[in-house]
């Protein structure tokens, strides 16, 4: 009996040493995104009106959230090991009935420092004056972040300066520091 509670104080004291080793993150988008709606396809018959801050935001929070010990969004004052400012693009192509998506991903240290841009571009087939659209929004944006995701978690030396500057314990400056940040 005190074997297998053993093992099991074992398993978990290594599962929260692997949760350990994985950064924090808090994903940035400019209020604009959250507001602003979209005008896609061809007026007057084939279009339709999008915001595509909440489906890129949502798309974001599961794609990276393998990568991450913890994931948010940016409620402008807290902080996190890694930030990330996503600018999402969507637009639609009523001949080939089609949905673009590209997103480029800003990622930044939690205290502010720019390390490195990502960028993705998906393709989602389906009609526009369907129901289910911004369903398929979604669907685009969920392929493009995938592909942020595949691309943070293979670049070495993105993961190694990470991993540096969590080692230095730095500081964490508010998280919407990075909307007032200078592109690079």
């Amino acid at each position: 009996m005190k074997s297998w509670m053993l093992s099991l104080v074992l398993t978990m004291a290594s599962l929260s040493a692997a949760a350990d080793d994985k950064p924090s993150l808090l994903i940035y988008q400019s209020p604009q995104e959250y507001t602003h709606e979209v005008r896609m396809g061809m007026m007057p018959y084939f279009s339709r009106w999008v915001l595509k801050g909440p489906a890129a935001d949502a798309a974001a929070l599961a794609a990276l959230a393998p990568h991450f010990s913890e994931i948010g969004r940016c409620d402008g004052g807290s902080g996190a090991d890694v930030l990330m400012w996503l600018r999402p693009r969507i637009s639609y192509n009523p001949v080939s009935a089609t949905y673009y998506a590209q997103v480029s991903a800003q990622v930044h240290l939690g205290s502010g420092q720019y390390l490195k841009t990502l960028k993705a571009n998906a393709e989602q087939p389906g009609p526009i004056q369907s129901v289910y659209a911004d369903a398929l929004v979604r669907k685009a944006f969920d392929g493009v972040m995938q592909q942020i995701a595949s691309q943070f978690a293979a670049d070495a030396a993105l993961q190694a300066d990470i991993a540096q500057a969590r080692a230095k314990d730095m500081t964490k400056a508010p998280c919407a520091i990075i909307g007032v940040v200078p592109n690079p």
